[in-house]
């Protein structure tokens, strides 16, 4: 799984943002990796995720009702 190595990563790092700006295409496997990684850092004091929407995939979010699991920051709070 995903979440498995990945999660170790995301918890010594503290805050991860995720940039999809430049995502093309994404299929519901890493939209449900993305949920599931979302749903373990809102349980967790350890680490955060957000993420930056990309253009591209806002209609798998949309279909797929995807938008209002994730956390998503803009990207010109990146710079902060």
């Amino acid at each position: 799984k995903v979440q498995r190595v990945v999660t170790p990563w995301f918890k010594a790092a503290g805050d991860v943002v995720v940039d999809l700006r430049a995502v093309a295409f994404m299929d519901t496997f890493v939209l449900r990796a993305l949920i599931e990684l979302q749903r373990d850092a809102d349980a967790s004091d350890q680490w955060s995720l957000h993420l930056v929407p990309g253009a591209n995939i806002q209609r798998l979010l949309d279909l797929a009702g995807g938008r209002d699991e994730l956390r998503w920051i803009a990207p010109e709070q990146l710079a902060r």
